[in-house]
């Protein structure tokens, strides 16, 4: 079963997303920070990573899991207007 790495602050929307891959067949671990992502065992198939967050810089967390890990990661934004 692949494993995916979800961050992202928003609660509501990281359980639905959760809740609609674990269906599809996917283990996916939610970290609602990038202090917590940063912590957890970056071994996972994908990282799914909000990059638009108030507690965090997206972009900056990215450039630190790809400093040490090649995983693919897809970026997410929930805002209209963001970056």
């Amino acid at each position: 079963m692949p494993k995916i790495l979800l961050v992202d602050d928003d609660t509501e929307l990281s359980e639905l997303l959760a809740n609609f891959l674990t269906l599809e067949g996917f283990r996916v671990t939610i970290a609602k920070t990038d202090q917590i992502a940063q912590q957890l065992d970056l071994s996972y198939d994908l990282i799914l990573l909000d990059v638009i967050a108030p507690t965090w810089n997206g972009i900056a967390t990215l450039k630190q899991i790809r400093k040490h890990y090649s995983t693919p990661i897809i970026i997410l934004n929930a805002q209209n207007d963001a970056m």
